[in-house]
């Protein structure tokens, strides 16, 4: 087990702004490695000279944890199967793994996913910070694939499809990027016949995707002056009279 933990440290105050976990690496524990087994945990301080509250949460960074809505643990997945690969969420980084289901009889297959699909959080948080404005956004299952009631055999989900959308909110000087949409879709399979001791894949499929509209309009360059005077532009001052001549020359000696 490894963790790490940044601290803030407010120096004009002499408090603890935040602390935050930025890694969390789990080990095996086996009668071989029980007694050697050591679980590191990595302290880091950092200050900041600005007074408590002056502080604006910058929303997510690439890496940051996803925070589940309900018990606002950190999210992981998947979990519950014989899965070849398991991981933290963390924001913008994509994820793809696949997991082993077995089963004897069309209902166990069912109640396999099922039980797979339930440990998935129904919510997530919209931040990595929790305060006052953070929200919880809500997983919209997109409609699922139709089943034709006239094929024989056995239909169950073989995978989900996640996509978190994020984008951009706040004053135009200082944005915070936070989670707009939790979107997840399922795949299903069609088995015609269900031999014993049968096992399935089932695929887990993670993507975040930015969504930040364009701007709503475009600065127009400067307008280009050009002050440049032409040739004869003193030619209406230059007449050839005594009276005018004399009015006009001494402005080019001076």
């Amino acid at each position: 087990f490894q963790a790490r933990l940044n601290i803030l440290m407010n120096a004009k105050e002499n408090e603890i702004e935040s602390v935050r976990i930025d890694r969390l690496l789990y080990g095996v524990i086996s009668p071989a490695n029980f007694s050697s087994f050591v679980p590191e945990v990595q302290i880091r301080y950092e200050k900041t000279s600005k007074r408590k509250g002056e502080i604006e949460a910058t929303g997510f960074e690439a890496g940051d944890f996803i925070l589940e809505g309900s018990g606002q643990s950190v999210w992981s997945l998947p979990s519950g199967l014989d899965c070849l690969a398991r991981s933290i969420v963390r924001f913008k980084q994509d994820f793809l793994s696949s997991c082993i289901v077995g089963f004897s009889s069309c209902s166990e297959a069912q109640s396999a996913v099922s039980s797979l699909l339930s440990l998935l959080p129904p919510s997530i948080l919209d931040s990595p910070y929790i305060d006052n404005s953070t929200n919880s956004i809500t997983f919209v299952s997109l409609p699922r694939q139709p089943v034709n009631p006239l094929d024989a055999g056995c239909s169950f989900t073989s995978g989900v499809s996640i996509v978190i959308t994020h984008s951009l909110s706040g004053p135009v000087h200082s944005p915070s990027r936070l989670i707009s949409s939790a979107l997840i879709s399922h795949q299903l399979s069609l088995l015609q016949s269900i031999p014993a001791n049968s096992t399935a894949v089932f695929l887990f499929s993670l993507k975040f995707v930015d969504v930040t509209p364009d701007p709503t309009h475009i600065f127009s360059s400067p307008p280009r002056i050009d002050l440049r005077l032409p040739n004869d532009f003193f030619y209406p001052f230059l007449v050839n009279s005594a009276f005018s001549y004399s009015l006009v020359s001494p402005l080019f000696v001076i």
